[in-house]
């Protein structure tokens, strides 16, 4: 599987749009197209994806495209052309590359001598690296300066990195304004890998204790990175919840610990006993009571003892063990079933086979769970009984419990995993610096041991030469999300934040994206933004969750391939309309649309250029 990496399409800085202001810095240098000619030497030039009206004071041709450099910023720019030997246009190359060899030649050999002319006019040298990266640059339309071009195409020559990968990390480099440095150059490239961070972290991680086995005598740098590996692996890992795509074992468990809680309403143990009674695990012919009093029978048994401690290790340690036949059949029975922590995975599996010896139930547990599974991707028609009881079993750690719930909600947890990542650490070294020159505080080794960057910094140069590696790319990508991570265009910000998770015993990424007013302390207004979380989900793929705040309003639509679980979505939109009402916003909607990777992309005709030209814009 492969991650969503920061730099695509989805992510990454848009061209301009409608409603965008022109905004040209003296400098800079970009291609655009004679759209029109105009009386009284006006023109519509196309800069981007925005048209914008030009006074003429050179004379220019309709439909060809010219490199322009920005003599004055201040005003209405003024504009000089760069390349006197135009250009076909990107689209019209692509329409006569399938005529012939001989126009297409001619086409490129007009293009080259066009770099030629430009860089000419810049006083750089005529070479393969400046002819590439300009080439690239004017495709994409990207306005960049000649300090610019010549040190990303330095660097690309002396780095070995003159490739499409390399002139696109350039690009995003000037896009962002970063500088153009090999460093630099590393953490981008690093943070728009697509590969997957939470593997790329657990592979370390698993490379570190190998070599920690096999070298047998350890230093102390190698255990602590190791000691600090292990806790924010054991962050990363987000309780699972009791639904379908998480595991069987979760399902029937938190099923079962809602027949007989003593923690929730009555109507909640009768809808967990009719859904018991639909997939099998309650014959029609046994009523509640023989039930319990069978399971007690077969728990007391002295052949099953064996399972009963498998099933529950803490009962042999505790010595509580001993006052199970002293408790009533509903008693034992929660006492048992509110002690049980389902596993992921094989272990699970084992799990429910060991309890079915336990049930009086004609089915066996994984059968029992195969049909609530069921149950829940078809249009079940659900009491209101069952519908609270599955929307209890949807929307609660199954490792704290189905009806009990967790103290540590989602956001914080994620909080938590972003602080350990160790993103925020030049903020927080800057911080203690200054209080450290005031006489007041240090960085603690706690707070490096805690957090993955400074983890990595502090101890990856005594590490031997592949796993200084890996660490070197672990901190390069860590680098360059803080780099890439907010972007401010006018009034609106845009922040991205990737954290590795993992559910059950599924690695993955999540990249969260959010869009809006930026207020006074940086934060972004939480009555008018956009949310959105980017998903690789073991059982749905690709998944995107489109949340958009208007006034404290929120609409959500989930995106995905799978075709929409209307089921699911009835049962959980209460419970999300209850949790949104709880931080005062309004849900508006909840819809699933389903998309195809494979279909067309029409972003492009999303945008709507402007064709007046009333005004000048610029001065050619």
């Amino acid at each position: 599987m492969k991650g969503l990496s920061l730099d695509s399409s989805n992510l990454s800085r848009p061209k301009l749009q409608t409603g965008q202001s022109l905004n040209l810095r003296q400098g800079q240098i970009f291609q655009g197209q004679v759209m029109k000619l105009f009386p009284q030497s006006l023109a519509t030039l196309r800069i981007g994806d925005m048209n914008v009206t030009a006074r003429l004071e050179a004379a220019l041709s309709t439909g060809q495209s010219y490199t322009f450099q920005v003599k004055k910023g201040e005003g209405i720019p003024r504009l000089q052309v760069l390349d006197s030997n135009t250009v076909r246009p990107p689209e019209s190359q692509a329409q006569q590359a399938g005529t012939g060899n001989t126009e297409a030649r001619a086409s490129g050999q007009a293009a080259s001598s066009s770099h030629t002319t430009v860089l000419s006019q810049l006083g750089l040298g005529d070479t393969r690296a400046n002819q590439q990266l300009l080439s690239h640059l004017q495709r994409e339309q990207v306005p960049f300066t000649r300090e610019q071009l010549q040190q990303g195409a330095d660097m690309l020559q002396q780095m070995g990195r003159l490739n499409a990968e390399g002139m696109r990390t350039v690009q995003t480099m000037i896009q962002r304004e970063l500088p153009l440095t090999a460093t630099t150059f590393q953490s981008v490239q690093a943070a728009t890998d697509s590969s997957s961070l939470a593997k790329q972290l657990a592979q370390l991680q698993n490379n570190l204790s190998q070599h920690l086995q096999s070298s047998g005598a350890s230093s102390q740098e190698g255990r602590q990175l190791q000691a600090g590996l292990d806790s924010i692996l054991r962050s990363m890992q987000l309780p699972a919840q009791s639904s379908s795509s998480t595991g069987g074992s979760q399902s029937l468990v938190s099923l079962l610990q809602a027949m007989t809680s003593t923690q929730v309403p009555a109507n909640i143990n009768q809808g967990a006993e009719q859904l018991a009674r639909r997939i099998g695990l309650l014959s029609e012919g046994m009523g509640r009571e023989a039930f319990l009093q069978s399971v007690q029978q077969n728990v007391l048994n002295p052949s099953n003892q064996e399972v009963v401690r498998e099933l529950w290790p803490s009962l042999s340690r505790a010595g509580q063990g001993s006052g199970l036949s002293q408790m009533e059949p509903a008693q034992l029975f929660n006492f048992l079933m509110s002690r049980l922590t389902p596993a992921e995975g094989t272990a699970g599996e084992r799990q429910l086979s060991q309890l079915s010896q336990l049930l009086p139930s004609q089915v066996q547990a994984a059968t029992g769970t195969e049909r609530l599974n069921t149950l829940l991707q078809q249009n079940t028609n659900f009491s209101s009984a069952e519908q609270q009881v599955l929307t209890r079993m949807l929307t609660t750690p199954s490792t704290h419990g189905a009806i009990e719930g967790t103290n540590a909600s989602p956001g914080a947890q994620l909080q938590q995993l972003f602080n350990m990542m160790g993103l925020g650490h030049e903020r927080q070294l800057g911080s203690v610096l200054t209080a450290s020159a005031e006489g007041q505080q240090s960085l603690s080794d706690a707070q490096v041991s805690e957090r993955l960057k400074p983890l990595l910094l502090q101890h990856m140069q005594q590490l031997p030469d592949g796993l200084r590696l890996q660490a070197e790319q672990l901190v390069h990508r860590l680098t360059g999300q803080q780099l890439l991570s907010t972007e401010q265009q006018g009034p609106l910000q845009q922040t991205t934040q990737q954290i590795p998770l993992q559910l059950g015993n599924f690695q993955t990424d999540l990249t969260m994206q959010w869009e809006g007013r930026r207020q006074k302390d940086g934060s972004i207004h939480p009555d008018h933004a956009r949310v959105l979380f980017y998903l690789e989900l073991e059982q749905l793929g690709h998944t995107v969750v489109d949340v958009q705040i208007q006034n404290r309003i929120v609409s959500v639509q989930v995106l995905n391939d799978e075709k929409e679980p209307k089921t699911l979505l009835s049962l959980l939109k209460p419970f999300l309309q209850e949790q949104l009402q709880s931080k005062n916003y309004q849900l508006s909607g909840l819809s699933w649309k389903q998309i195809q990777e494979s279909g067309p992309n029409n972003a492009a005709t999303a945008y709507q250029n402007y064709t007046g030209y009333e005004g000048v814009d610029v001065r050619v």
